[in-house]
């Protein structure tokens, strides 16, 4: 192996992708460098041209250069991903799979697409500054295609690549970067391209008995682990022998397939042309195809499949398409007008059924029951399936996820009742109290799940009751939730919405709040001051993130519940005197990025969510916010009027004894 300097190395990358570029494939030198904004207007829409008699020059280069990528940092070649010329040059060889020249051109456009961390580059590939791209893709093969939506989904997921990054520079770089627009654009190019969404829709869903791709996105991966890519034919049959069957080599390469298809898709769903995405999907039958190759194919376990992990911490390829499923589901159920297409038709009846008995009204888009209703026409339908799977512990979290996204939105009383005829509260239960180790993300899911089935559900607290039918079951799973509250507090929220909505809406069925042990325990004004306290010291705007947030947005519930209680005073003054200053100040500190975070006028989706999932308009959310963050002294519900006091009797401690101390 030829190892190099840095220096040299970066050297010998530039010149050899300049042979390329400029000598083999006549692209000017005034071209190689252009940038987005250059090549964008550029009239050339034609694909590149090459004597194929340099096939052998070709590979030789791009093997160099692959060698070369390994061994300088990703920050010395970073600035190559936007020459657009020269990632023009690498499409175009996806389609010379004759000499497999395509394993290597990928596998250098997958390091150039994916060299730079969000945080040094705030700019996204854009796949229409590329513009003879559609030409370049209708040549493709199948076996290039392979390539192109690998590649594809890497691009698309470029966006994703944040989640080292606190929430404030998140919405910095949002805000700073043209990220949605080209985001947007990117997806407007794949759904240009005729017929590619349904192809990809097929390809995803086909049956185990159409699996006959070729292998050779296994041996590109294989190649990356390996270091090398010069895959002839010996080099497979030696794999084959190496690795495990035929058969393994085969079902590998098409979950590795699969789950590239399944982040496209999703991507395409959750962006800003899902409307014309969730029609075209309902078109090809895209749900219903997925349930029939669920067990034969994404739940289906092969031993013989070798683990291409990098390292004992990453997850096997077979969790790895199957949490790339679940995120696809996750998008379904989280599309309003699409969720109820993973029901059955039996399903929807009972739904119906539920709504008639308890005189509910249904959701706007339930569908028409009909023959022609989109939704699985198996006995079981995608959701149950998933459901099923709860208790698999590597991907509980997003089944989890599925089942809240279909939840989610203006609650609803009969979608919630036919979850709990699936007993989703005393199975989840149990699996929150129970003795065996617990990862975070399990713990956080459950809990995410529970409060989106039990909100402002007097049935569903009551089945939690029940299944918690002893002390030792009841303190712990007290326990859980209060050992573990960044996991546990969309629950706590659950609990306080539920308490407020029995005294304000359901007085008939005041009495639960007594004798339903959680609900009794939350309704103690002590203990919710005690959460707000915990929950703010553990936040930090420096640190704040995604999944963080969601604590500060606890907190002000709580407060938003005093204030509506006349109470937000003495919640104040009991933070001021039982606490350290610290923490008002902090709590002052996190309000002020709460309010620049929500009027980002792209967050007008996480606003609406925040209303559905607290009951509560935002207006009100931002007026209490505004009112703590009063810089009026004496006003006493402003936390300025309590940090004024304390500076002014120089108190840098607090202490639950103090005789001005009126707990609620």
């Amino acid at each position: 192996m030829i190892l190099l300097t840095s220096g040299l190395g970066f050297q010998l990358i530039e010149n050899l992708l300049n042979i390329l570029v400029v000598d083999i494939f006549g692209v000017g030198k005034k071209d190689v460098g252009k940038t987005s904004s250059q090549h964008l207007h550029d009239d050339r829409a034609t694909p590149l041209q090459f004597d194929h008699e340099r096939s052998a020059d070709i590979k030789l280069i791009l093997q160099l250069v692959h060698t070369f990528t390994n061994q300088v940092p990703e920050t010395s070649y970073y600035h190559l991903r936007f020459k657009y010329r020269l990632i023009e040059v690498l499409f175009t060889l996806f389609s010379e799979t004759q000499h497999r020249i395509h394993l290597v051109a990928s596998a250098i456009a997958e390091k150039l697409l994916t060299a730079t961390p969000m945080s040094q580059n705030n700019k996204l590939f854009s796949l229409q500054s590329i513009k003879s791209l559609p030409a370049i893709v209708s040549r493709m093969n199948n076996d290039s295609l392979l390539y192109f939506y690998h590649v594809i989904s890497v691009v698309m997921s470029d966006c994703e690549l944040c989640g080292s990054v606190s929430l404030e520079q998140h919405d910095q770089w949002l805000n700073d970067s043209s990220v949605a627009d080209t985001a947007a654009l990117n997806q407007e190019f794949l759904l240009s391209l005729p017929s590619h969404l349904e192809n990809m829709c097929l390809s995803a869903s086909r049956p185990a008995s159409e699996v006959t791709r070729p292998l050779s996105l296994l041996a590109h991966m294989l190649g990356q682990s390996f270091g090398s890519l010069d895959l002839e034919n010996d080099d497979f049959q030696m794999m084959e022998r190496q690795i495990g069957s035929s058969d393994s080599y085969i079902w590998l390469n098409d979950i590795i397939h699969r789950a590239n298809l399944f982040t496209i898709i999703t991507m395409l769903l959750t962006g800003k042309y899902q409307n014309e995405v969730q029609k075209r999907l309902m078109k090809c039958d895209f749900v219903n195809r997925l349930n029939n190759s669920f067990e034969e194919v994404i739940w289906k376990d092969f031993p013989d499949i070798p683990d291409l992990s990098a390292d004992s911490e990453d997850i096997s390829q077979t969790t790895f398409v199957r949490v790339q499923f679940l995120r696809l589901v996750h998008s379904i159920a989280d599309s309003t007008s699409y969720r109820y297409s993973l029901l059955s038709i039996e399903e929807l009846h009972t739904l119906k059924q539920i709504a008639e008995k308890k005189n509910h009204s249904l959701p706007s888009e339930f569908p028409t029951l009909t023959n022609d209703t989109a939704a699985p026409l198996s006995k079981r339908s995608l959701l149950s399936q998933v459901m099923s799977k709860l208790h698999q512990e590597s991907i509980t979290f997003w089944i989890t996820r599925v089942v809240e996204a279909f939840l989610r939105g203006p609650t609803n009383p009969t979608t919630q009742a036919f979850l709990l005829d699936k007993n989703i509260v005393e199975s989840t239960v149990g699996v929150l109290i129970s003795t065996r180790p617990m990862h975070e993300l399990v713990r956080q899911g459950c809990f995410d799940m529970l409060s989106t089935v039990m909100k402002v559900n007097v049935d569903a607290f009551t089945r939690c009751d029940n299944a918690l039918n002893s002390a030792r079951k009841f303190q712990t799973f007290i326990s859980a939730v209060e050992d573990s509250l960044i996991d546990s507090n969309m629950f706590i929220r659950c609990v306080i919405l539920t308490t407020h909505y029995i005294q304000t809406s359901q007085t008939e069925n005041k009495e639960v709040l007594v004798t339903n042990r959680l609900l009794e325990y939350y309704t103690n004004h002590k203990r919710r001051i005690q959460v707000i306290a915990r929950l703010v010291t553990l936040l930090d705007v420096s640190t704040l993130s995604q999944e963080t947030v969601s604590c500060l947005n606890t907190s002000l519930l709580l407060l938003i519940m005093a204030h509506r209680n006349n109470r937000l005073a003495s919640y104040l003054q009991c933070l001021y005197g039982v606490y350290e200053p610290a923490v008002l100040e902090n709590l002052y500190s996190l309000l002020q990025f709460w309010i620049v975070h929500y009027s980002l006028p792209f967050k007008k989706n996480d606003r609406k969510s925040l209303e559905f999932g607290s009951l509560t308009q935002f207006s009100e959310w931002e007026s209490v916010a505004r009112t703590l963050l009063d810089p009026d002294l004496r006003s006493e519900i402003s936390i300025k009027h309590y940090l004024a006091k304390a500076d002014e009797i120089g108190r840098t401690y607090g202490s639950p004894n103090l005789t001005y101390i009126r707990w609620p």
